[in-house]
């Protein structure tokens, strides 16, 4: 049975992929929307069955007035709700990455002044529903999304529906978030090791780093940043927490590599390695990292850092 369900979700996430692509914007159009009797919707139609075989039975004619009457609503609402949920835009901001164990937010974008209701947001229509309430300028909106192990991942489609006017008819369209998520291991608390002579014969040419000799530059402080390098005097003027960045020799500088390991112990190792890449992005620290037979560096910055958490999120121990 779970085969047959996986083949089946399957061939639904081909047909969706052709039908509605993933893209930065929407705009819902008669393409890219569904429509369904809701779940009252169906009674209703029960109801009005009902009466139809009561007032053919009987030949009461007061009886078919009512259910052609109900059947009219029920055709004015499905117009309705169509009319309601076209030209909704919804488009997705930036996607940042995460460490494991955290939530991925995502951010989207939603417009459309004329339409009225209450929007359900949900991923892959499963989990707790996320509300947006109808109509209103457009406005930025968060999604929260579990991410529990590290790696690459698509996003799943975000299920988009409505129940507008009277709760017979649901809109949906499902949308798909353009760009995957980058989930970097759960950091995890280690030490510096100490730079080889190699290494630092190699950085000295190159870089200078984040030290205790002379005075280099200013950046805004983080709560990570020591006390004793931060520019009291700065504060007390008003301007803000900035710290102080001095200039040494880049021999200080240390090489960071994943050690060979049993697949049990892996994640563990690259815990320790993405808390250390952290660590060294935040304090400006040049490093070099080597992960089986890739190799990254010599370099520093927030960027670089941010290439190596990568690198360590798409890490395969067959690498």
């Amino acid at each position: 049975m779970r085969l047959i369900q996986r083949w089946w979700a399957g061939k639904q996430q081909q047909w969706l992929n052709r039908r509605i692509p993933p893209a930065q914007r929407y705009r819902l159009n008669r393409s890219n929307i569904f429509i369904f009797p809701s779940r009252f919707g169906w009674l209703f139609v029960l109801l009005c069955v009902a009466l139809f075989v009561l007032g053919t039975n009987y030949q009461n004619n007061l009886v078919l007035i009512m259910c052609y009457f109900l059947l009219s609503l029920m055709l004015l609402c499905l117009f309705r709700s169509y009319q309601n949920f076209r030209a909704l835009q919804l488009t997705f901001g930036s996607i940042k990455d995460v460490y494991a164990g955290n939530a991925c937010a995502i951010s989207l974008w939603c417009h459309h002044p004329n339409a009225k209701g209450t929007l359900l947001l949900n991923f892959n229509g499963q989990g707790p529903f996320f509300t947006i309430s109808l109509p209103q300028q457009e406005q930025q909106h968060w999604l929260d999304y579990p991410m529990p192990t590290r790696g690459v991942y698509p996003l799943p489609r975000i299920r988009v529906q409505c129940f507008y006017p009277l709760g017979l008819f649901r809109c949906c369209s499902y949308l798909a978030p353009p760009k995957p998520v980058w989930v970097y291991p759960a950091p995890l608390a280690s030490r510096f090791p100490e730079a080889s002579a190699s290494n630092k014969n190699e950085l000295h040419a190159k870089h200078t780093a984040a030290g205790n000799e002379d005075f280099d530059r200013l950046r805004e402080s983080v709560p990570q940043d020591a006390r004793t390098n931060i520019a009291w005097k700065i504060a007390a003027q008003g301007r803000g927490l900035h710290t102080k960045l001095f200039e040494a020799p880049a021999g200080d500088a240390v090489a960071l590599r994943l050690p060979p390991c049993t697949p049990a112990r892996l994640e563990q190792e690259l815990s320790k390695l993405s808390y250390l890449v952290s660590q060294a992005g935040r304090e400006e620290r040049p490093f070099t990292l080597q992960l089986g037979r890739q190799h990254f560096g010599p370099d520093k910055g927030k960027q670089f850092a941010r290439d190596c958490l990568r690198a360590l999120a798409g890490y395969r121990h067959d690498l």
